[in-house]
């Protein structure tokens, strides 16, 4: 009979039976070489340690994830769609300077970002005071100088939504000047007359300019999962600065999936903020392609010679 462990060579059978094993619990279509949850089509391409490999040891698995061409990589360039101001503060949060808030829950919802379906009710996402939201849990980034959008993401994203960042001071604003509230399956954010941070001012007095913008972000059930949109009503000159980067703002988004500069509509590189400012200015992204749900991967040593692994 022409069974696979009588056609092959001992150390052939090793190799083979660990690999059929290991394909068991295996998925190459969406998945990393870890325990984890992905949210993207991809191609998985492996490799093994050279060597005959024994039952029971390990080895070294090497994987290249390759996404499949146009599925959940990034956003389409912005567009500029109608919008206006949509009252929607129900939960203020309070930012002292260059600070970013706790994990903030949204129970049930879910919003699709770059491909990745983030749980707003596990994961939650934050909000840096100097005028961005981001989905990491990394308070030290608080993003002073209005971040380069020119420069690429990969390995030193932020993870994050733009809407207008630069050196604010909200805690000189008023009370709830910085809030966030789901309606309709949208999550609004809004930076709502925030003052610039003031050079060399006295304590408690605030800088007469600043920027009023707020976010929208389309969760799973709405009519467009996984947009965003920004609404700037306005963004002045800062007459009070003292270097460039206070007089400089940027407006987009970044994320290792994608070059920031295909999305950003300020930042890339940031330049001076004209003197009348930004007015009424709307952006809107959406993504290339839906998210995907996640799968789990696990992988398992496989104990005895010829007997599948099944969790083992």
């Amino acid at each position: 009979m022409n069974r696979f462990d009588s056609t092959y060579s001992s150390g052939q059978r090793k190799v083979g039976l660990w690999l059929r094993a290991l394909l068991l619990v295996m998925i190459t279509t969406a998945g990393l070489l870890s325990s984890s949850s992905v949210q993207a089509q991809t191609t998985l391409t492996t490799t093994y340690s050279v060597g005959p490999v024994c039952s029971g040891s390990p080895t070294t698995v090497t994987g290249n994830l390759t996404p499949a061409a146009g599925v959940n990589i990034g956003y389409a360039a912005p567009a500029a769609p109608g919008y206006a101001w949509v009252v929607a503060n129900a939960n203020a949060v309070a930012l002292d300077d260059d600070q970013v808030s706790g994990q903030i829950l949204v129970p049930g919802a879910v919003f699709p970002f770059h491909g990745e379906n983030i749980n707003l009710g596990v994961n939650g996402f934050y909000i840096g005071s100097n005028g961005f939201i981001t989905f990491r849990n990394a308070p030290l980034e608080t993003q002073i100088a209005p971040r380069n959008l020119n420069a690429p993401g990969a390995g030193q994203t932020y993870n994050a939504i733009y809407v207008c960042n630069t050196d604010l001071s909200p805690q000189l604003a008023a009370a709830g000047a910085v809030s966030w509230e789901v309606i309709g399956n949208i999550l609004y954010v809004n930076f709502d007359a925030v003052p610039y941070f003031l050079p060399g001012g006295a304590p408690g007095v605030a800088n007469a300019d600043g920027v009023r913008a707020q976010a929208r972000l389309w969760l799973n059930g709405s009519g467009a999962p996984g947009r965003v949109e920004v609404f700037i009503d306005y963004i002045d000159n800062n007459a009070a600065a003292v270097n460039a980067a206070q007089n400089q703002i940027s407006v987009g988004l970044l994320n290792n999936c994608q070059d920031p500069a295909a999305t950003a509509l300020y930042g890339a590189p940031p330049v001076a903020i004209p003197a009348l400012g930004y007015d009424d200015v709307v952006v809107r992204w959406d993504p290339a392609a839906p998210a995907l749900a996640g799968t789990q991967v696990q992988f398992f040593q496989c104990p005895t010679p010829g007997v599948d692994c099944n969790g083992v």
